[in-house]
């Protein structure tokens, strides 16, 4: 019965389930602990927990979170002059820095970790801090060598290789010599090679998941360098089965999407080792390898997220708490939200930290409910779709597939039909990703007068798919676009082919073909076997056109609570140009959508009706399709927080923001769930994941299918051509034929501009036809 012995042993568990890779397992625990010790442990305890709260997140890949962690641990730490644990902040901070420097590749981050990594090496120094020293000097040497300054880093790895003799620590000694082997890689690889040999004895004993890792895509790049290709290949294989392995204990989609944030280019490596396979011996299984290592490259969790069910739990957690959690969360919000509306900039607000932590807590508490897979589930997960797979279950000779991959050494266009695998050299990303990056501007706003964006089209068309087009059989008529990188936010049904004296409609490349989206091939084949679980008893949920003005009208009745000591999260929802603006056509549109359909077989939600609650209540496995009519959000950095917004209901606790992490909650069995809001499909961009939007997660709930927009939309257009849309689909078209006909459509009308309709992008099954 001793409670903070009882914090302070969860902690220490937790800290090794953080070693091993586990950690939702150890968020939670870390969480649990932190709540013990607040109340009844040191100053050190607390700063402790938070610092190794920090770990996880920085280990899941949100950096600028994790830094707040570290920083609050550096004060409390800094108020005991505990040097020690100082010194240890310090390098924390300045890791998050290194690793937000590298993905972004904004040198600015880098330079500010170095300047963090000398204060904490002075401080080791001046208070014979050994390991602290280690630590900052390894730390030095690594963001030295990012930086350019290669000499300097070396004296610097040396200097902490001599350190770490003298300790006999064999951990910092593996992870030092990684370090100098990674800085000797370029210039003199048979060296590299040499000092990583000597570390792969010493790994076994080293429970440590990220330092096997790095060991051993070390290794692979030193073959590579050498051209011994088979072992190149051996040892990245090698590095994403740690990656992979680490990857499925962590069980929730948007946080292993984090984690792989930081190891895309190891899977980036084995892509380009397997290409120069297939150039050097072009066989049929040098195809297949290459195929297999494109797939393995991308959507990865996103296929285990969809395989397996998103009921039960491993941990016993009581419902009570995890619903005090929820309308904490959800309170907070509501007070965010209001004070944006208003623009009060002096007015108490929530904490930054305190919401970010109440935040992560409940998330944590939600991915550690998540069942184990069972083994069915184990292999969907880990299976890579090969060429026969594709062929047979998703191909006939009236449907293709075009998968791009972009890369710095080069990009990869495939194409498969029924009978043939193709492969397409095209230029580097960045030079594809300059090029679309002017015209996705363009055609995502309004239109204006005098801007040529028709020849952008037409350029764009010459350069990304008329070479493949020349290649495709002429009976194909339905096209999976499986993009990368930016081509994620190209609708390619507006690009244009020479037309001569033809009209405009007759020139956009939707003429010729029906078009869906999917992130990876193996996604979408297991989205097209994926069995229903039950027969829907209803057609239709519409929920639209909420109650805004709520938001305002309760602004003035929600209890302040804590005083704000930084800086407050007016913005944490909202950019700055958001406003809870009317949807005057949105009730139209629902209305009219909700037309098509029976009475007895759809049920509509409309203003102060279109909440969560009444969302929640509904057993939403009964619908074949869910429309959402409404604004969107999105939080490009933390993708849990996008959201659908109803009308908030602040006297049960629900603050209007259905949020990504709640629809991750939800049960669906929709053959089709349509999103008419804002940049419902956009989101963070993640090498390996693609797009983290509001409409992956409904994938992930259940949904077969997803109709969703890549930019702000226009209210009064989005109704007309939703309105069209579904008097296709009742007609028994295909999905995907029932929105290509609705867009050649608007293209007839005064709202021909792409702006109006191209942005709307189906991703999925879309080649069913629902009725």
């Amino acid at each position: 019965n001793h409670k903070l012995e009882e914090g302070r042993c969860l902690n220490n568990i937790a800290l090794s389930q953080l070693k091993g890779g586990d950690f939702i397992r150890a968020s939670y625990n870390f969480s649990e602990a932190l709540s013990v010790v607040t109340k009844l442990g040191t100053s050190r305890d607390i700063a402790d927990c938070l610092n190794n709260l920090g770990l996880v997140v920085m280990h899941l890949g949100f950096f600028d979170r994790a830094i707040s962690y570290f920083k609050e641990a550096l004060r409390l730490d800094q108020r005991q002059n505990d040097f020690g644990n100082i010194v240890l902040d310090l390098n924390h901070i300045a890791l998050c820095l290194r690793n937000k420097g590298r993905l972004t590749k904004n040198h600015k981050y880098i330079g500010e970790s170095i300047q963090v990594l000398q204060q904490a090496l002075e401080l080791s120094k001046k208070y014979d801090i050994l390991k602290g020293e280690i630590f900052s000097l390894n730390n030095l040497g690594i963001s030295f060598f990012l930086s350019g300054k290669k000499n300097e880093a070396i004296e610097y790895l040396k200097d902490s290789i001599e350190l770490s003799k003298k300790t006999k620590d064999t951990y910092s000694l593996l992870n030092v010599t990684d370090s100098l082997a990674s800085a000797y890689l370029d210039e003199n690889p048979k060296l590299s090679l040499q000092l990583l040999v000597s570390t792969i004895k010493h790994l076994p004993g080293i429970m440590d998941h990220e330092l096997g890792i790095t060991i051993y895509y070390h290794l692979a790049q030193c073959y590579e360098r050498l051209n011994k290709l088979g072992e190149a290949i051996e040892n990245y294989d090698k590095a994403i089965e740690i990656i992979d392995k680490t990857r499925r204990q962590i069980g929730y989609d948007f946080y292993q999407a984090g984690f792989l944030r930081s190891k895309a280019e190891v899977f980036d490596a084995l892509v380009r080792v397997r290409k120069k396979m297939f150039e050097q011996e072009p066989n049929e299984q040098n195809q297949e390898n290459l195929l297999s290592a494109i797939e393995r490259a991308k959507a990865r969790s996103f296929l285990e997220a969809i395989a397996k069910s998103n009921s039960g739990s491993e941990i016993s957690i009581s419902l009570e708490k995890e619903e005090e959690l929820r309308r904490d969360l959800a309170h907070d919000t509501l007070i965010i939200s209001s004070m944006r509306q208003v623009g009060d900039k002096k007015s108490e607000t929530v904490d930054e930290f305190s919401y970010i932590r109440k935040e992560d807590s409940y998330l944590a508490l939600l991915a550690s409910k998540q069942k184990q897979r069972s083994e069915s589930q184990e292999l969907i997960a880990s299976h890579v779709a090969t060429r026969n797979e594709i062929q047979r279950s998703l191909l006939d000779e009236k449907t293709g597939i075009i998968e791009f991959y972009l890369a710095d050494w080069g990009s990869i266009a495939v194409l498969i039909t029924n009978d043939k695998l193709q492969y397409f050299l095209m230029p580097e990303k960045r030079v594809i990703e300059d090029s679309i990056i002017g015209y996705i501007k363009v055609i995502s706003n309004p239109p204006i007068e005098m801007v040529n964006w028709e020849f952008a089209a037409q350029r764009l068309y010459a350069e990304l798919f008329e070479p493949l087009e020349k290649r495709l059989p002429p009976t194909v008529e339905n096209l999976i676009i499986i993009p990368d990188g930016y081509l994620h936010y190209l609708p390619f049904e507006s690009l244009m082919f020479p037309g001569g004296e033809k009209e405009k409609r007759a020139r956009y490349l939707m003429t010729k073909y029906n078009i869906t989206y999917a992130p990876s091939i193996s996604s979408l084949l297991f989205l097209k076997e994926k069995a229903r679980s039950q027969e829907s008893q209803k057609e239709l949920l519409a929920v639209g056109a909420p109650d805004y003005k709520l938001f305002l009208q309760n602004q003035n009745k929600v209890e302040r609570k804590q005083p704000a000591s930084q800086e407050n999260l007016r913005d944490v929802f909202f950019q700055q140009d958001f406003r809870f603006s009317s949807l005057p056509f949105a009730k139209r549109e629902i209305k009219k959508v909700a037309s098509k359909f029976p009475r007895k077989s759809r049920v509509v939600l409309t203003g102060p009706h279109a909440n969560e609650s009444n969302l929640k209540n509904l057993n939403l496995e009964e619908f074949r399709i869910i429309h959402f009519a409404c604004h969107g959000f999105v939080d490009e950095s933390f993708p849990f927080r996008s959201a659908l917004l109803l009308t908030p209901e602040p006297g049960i606790g629900e603050d209007g923001f259905l949020q990504a992490h709640e629809i991750s909650t939800l049960h669906l069995n929709a053959e089709l769930v349509v999103l008419s809001a804002c940049q419902s499909a956009r989101g963070p961009l993640e090498k390996t994941e693609g797009i983290l939007g509001i409409n992956r997660v409904f994938f992930t709930s259940g949904a077969k299918s997803v109709l969703s927009s890549l930019w702000k939309i226009d209210d009064q257009s989005t109704a007309q051509l939703m309105g069209k849309f579904y008097d296709y689909l009742k007609k028994g078209w295909k999905i995907s034929k029932a929105l290509r006909a609705a867009k050649l459509d608007m293209v007839d009308s005064k709202f021909n501009h792409p702006f109006y309709w191209a942005g709307f992008i189906l991703s999925g099954d879309g080649f069913e036809s629902l009725y």
